[in-house]
C-alpha cells in the first residue's frame, strides 16, 4: 500500500487478502493537501488501526519530518518497522528490538523514487526469503543502484533481484 495524500482510510483495510504480506509506505498518511492545494505534514491518527493489519511499515526520515520520537512510535506498532535514512544505516524495529543495517552509499543524482524502489524490493525480498534482515539488505543494495544510474527508467530487474538474494544466502 502506498497512499499519496491521506486517501487510504482504515475502513478499507478489511478488504485486504489475508494470505499475503501487507506492506505499507505511510508517507501519504503523514501528509495532506491543504486549503491552498499545497502538501502539508499531518499527524497519523489511525496508525494503531493500520498496525493491526499490516506486516511491514516503511518510513523515511523525511516522511516523519525527522521527528524520530514520532517515527519510533509508529514503527514499533507494526510487526516489522523499517526507517530509511538516506546514506545512514536503515533502522529495523521488530518484537526483538531495534537494529541497524548498513547501506551502500551511492553517488548519483537520481534520489527521487529511491524510497519507492527500496520499499518495493523490500516487500518482494521479504516474501521470497522470510528474513527481514536479508530483505532490508537486498532493498538497500538495489535502491543504491537506482541512485547511481541517474535515470528513472533503471528500476532493478528480476535478474538483479535474484543475484542480490543469492549473495545474501
Amino acid at each position: 500500500l502506498a497512499p499519496i495524500a491521506g486517501e487510504l482510510p482504515s475502513a478499507m483495510l478489511h478488504c485486504l487478502p489475508q494470505a499475503t504480506i501487507v506492506g505499507l509506505t505511510a508517507q501519504g498518511l503523514l501528509r495532506k493537501i491543504g486549503r491552498a492545494g499545497n502538501v502539508e505534514a499531518s499527524s497519523w491518527a489511525e496508525a494503531d488501526k493500520f498496525a493491526k493489519v499490516i506486516d511491514v511499515l516503511v518510513l523515511s526520515d523525511e516522511d516523519i519530518a525527522f521527528d524520530h520520537q514520532a517515527g519510533r512510535h509508529y514503527l514499533r506498532q507494526a510487526p516489522l518497522g523499517v526507517l530509511t535514512r538516506g546514506h545512514l544505516p536503515v533502522q529495523i524495529f521488530t518484537n526483538r528490538g531495534e537494529s541497524e543495517i548498513p547501506v551502500h552509499p551511492a553517488i548519483g543524482s537520481q534520489r527521487t523514487g529511491a524510497g519507492d524502489v527500496f520499499a518495493a524490493i523490500l516487500f518482494v525480498a521479504l516474501a521470497r526469503t522470510g528474513d527481514p534482515y536479508k530483505a532490508v539488505q537486498t532493498a538497500a543494495t538495489l535502491a543504491s543502484c537506482w541512485v547511481r544510474r541517474n535515470t528513472s527508467a533503471a528500476f532493478p530487474n528480476k535478474c538483479e533481484l535474484d543475484r542480490a538474494l543469492l549473495q545474501l544466502q
